[in-house]
């Protein structure tokens, strides 16, 4: 057998370093050194690394007498100082940029750092030397361009629509010179001239009253700086099963509201300039409905045993009922004998036992505030067919046969409407014939 050693494969990075406005001939200062032990070089020249090392670079101020501007790594900026580090986790290259005969255009006016005087503003500007095109960013954070992106020129370009808020503006005046695009930065604070923001109030009913009937007007102050206003009306806070609309001019009529007491929530919504903004009201319904008084059975008297398997319950309607339902089981709440909406305060209901067990019936009633019961129990009736199973007359039981050929007589016995009895009976029909065919194999 024999021992094989390999050395493991380490993955090499290559730094290649680079210069514009002189192209070459700018020494750099490298470390550490590479893989090969190499370290400083002139512009252009690569270095090996190890995949993730750090390496530190240093451009001089000033090469050929053109000023050091920045470093970009595989063409974008990355850095406007002198040294600058970068972490080998690919192939990359490094420029520094000289500015040559081209100076970035800076902005001259306003100030760098004052506040703005409306929210439309004049962003005039030098356009320095070298630079054929120029660009413009306005926004909120450094490098984000909510209020303006374009191209500009001439040295002057208005942007409106600021905020109002007093918030910082960002600005990016960008130059496109002989080594790419480049860019000068500036902040400013957005004016204090926005118009005062007062969301909408309920004026009337009074927050917290009862409502005098089921449609009621609200009105509303309009408020200040408002653009839409929106409503929910509600058994909730932040709820709308009444109403849910956009509403305008300061007064809104909505009708179908319950009249049990009930708390009514509304919600009056404003549309601001930083977003929709809601006031929160609370009242009481008005207590103005109809009564509401749920069916009662009448007839047959509650408890009481039926007659017979057929059966007419009979209720008072109530009050306030718009439908009624009826069920009928063997159980509080059961329905194996009937179940099924019922109206005009009668309904016959047939095929019951006759075996004198409880009965239990509930009547529903659908009410403005949902279905409500009562429920009722009586006795069926004690009214079936006695049962009496068909007995042997002859031969006597354990007489002896006088031939091969045998009649057999019994008496009839007595039936019942059930179905348990009839098959008391056939069992019996059968138990017979098979004992007729028993006899019959012995012999």
């Amino acid at each position: 057998m024999t021992a094989v050693y390999t050395t493991p494969v380490v993955a090499t990075r290559t730094l290649t370093v680079a210069s514009t406005n002189p192209s070459s001939g700018v020494s750099i200062t490298v470390s550490p050194y590479d893989n090969n032990n190499v370290g400083s070089g002139t512009t252009q020249f690569t270095r090996t690394y190890s995949n993730n090392a750090s390496v530190t670079l240093t451009a001089p101020a000033t090469a050929n007498n053109n000023s050091f501007q920045s470093w970009q790594r595989d063409g974008s900026n990355w850095s406007t100082s002198l040294s600058t580090s970068v972490s080998m986790d690919g192939d990359h290259t490094m420029t520094a940029l000289y500015a040559g005969s081209s100076s970035l255009a800076q902005i001259t006016s306003p100030a760098n750092g004052s506040t703005f005087g409306s929210t439309s503003v004049t962003f005039n500007w030098s356009l320095g030397s070298g630079n054929s095109q120029y660009f413009l960013y306005v926004g909120n954070s450094p490098g984000s361009s909510e209020y303006f992106y374009n191209y500009v020129s001439g040295g002057s370009t208005a942007v409106s629509g600021l905020p109002s808020d007093n918030r910082t503006i960002y600005v990016r005046l960008w130059s496109l010179t002989g080594a790419g695009w480049q860019y000068n930065d500036y902040n400013f604070k957005a004016c204090n001239c926005g118009v005062t923001t007062q969301i909408a109030q309920m004026t009337s009913p009074v927050n917290g009253s009862t409502f005098g009937s089921t449609s009621v007007t609200f009105n509303w102050s309009l408020g200040s700086g408002i653009s839409q206003y929106f409503l929910y009306v509600g058994n909730s806070p932040g709820s709308s099963e009444y109403f849910y609309n956009y509403v305008s001019g300061g007064s809104t009529a909505v009708g179908g509201l319950p009249s049990d007491n009930r708390t009514i929530y509304v919600r009056l919504w404003s549309l601001t300039g930083a977003g929709w903004q809601y006031n929160d009201y609370n009242f009481k319904a008005c207590n103005c409905g109809v009564t509401t008084q749920i069916a009662q059975m009448t007839s047959p008297a509650n408890g009481s045993t039926f007659g017979s398997t057929s059966v007419t319950f009979n209720w008072s309607l109530g009050s306030g009922n718009s439908q009624y339902f009826l069920y009928v089981g063997n159980s509080p709440g059961s329905s194996e004998y009937f179940y099924n909406y019922v109206s005009s305060g009668s309904t016959a209901v047939s095929g019951l036992p006759s075996d004198n067990r409880t009965i239990y019936v509930r009547l529903w009633s659908l009410t403005g505030a949902g279905w409500q019961y009562n429920d009722y129990n009586f006795k069926a009736c004690n009214c079936g067919v006695t049962t009496q199973i068909a007995q042997m007359t002859s031969p006597a039981n354990g007489s002896t046969f006088g031939s091969t050929s045998v009649t057999f007589n019994w008496s009839l016995g007595s039936a019942t409407a059930n179905t348990f009895s009839m098959s008391a009976i056939r069992r019996a029909v059968l138990s017979i014939s098979i004992t007729m065919f028993r006899v019959a194999l012995r012999q």
